[in-house]
């Protein structure tokens, strides 16, 4: 069985069946792949490529803080969001998207001054995606 993975190590394909030889064609094709001789469940939506070991091995939890779920509607009433890894990717949503940024600096501090339920979902390939809700009153 091959696992393709991607730069990110996010698992993309698993191809069932080739022989290993199989691999010279997807190195033609610039891919990044792992060959395993035994059956190994994979899921790509909780699994990754471990870029040391190059091993499947399970996501890990952002392990996010937050200091308040809501805040008051007023843009100096702010929810700090910290623990956020390098890279990750961040969309806030109300009731259409408000944002996308990338995190850099493992933390997000919001104020709006506008009410509603404000949903903001963090990925990154090597971790499950997570979600937190703040209210705006």
């Amino acid at each position: 069985m091959f696992v393709v993975y991607s730069d990110s190590f996010e698992i993309v394909a698993t191809i069932i069946g080739p022989e290993q030889t199989y691999g010279d064609i997807l190195d033609r094709e610039g891919k990044k792949w792992k060959f395993y001789t035994e059956s190994v469940s994979v899921n790509p939506i909780t699994d990754c490529i471990d870029p040391t070991s190059l091993d499947i091995v399970k996501k890990q939890e952002m392990a996010l803080t937050v200091d308040k779920a809501s805040i008051k509607a007023d843009g100096a009433d702010a929810v700090t969001i910290a623990g956020v890894p390098a890279g990750a990717a961040l969309a806030i949503t109300r009731t259409a998207p408000v944002a996308d940024e990338t995190i850099t600096d493992g933390q997000v501090e919001f104020a709006t001054t506008t009410t509603g339920t404000y949903t903001f979902l963090f990925t990154l390939p090597r971790y499950l995606p997570k979600t937190i809700t703040v209210d705006a009153q």
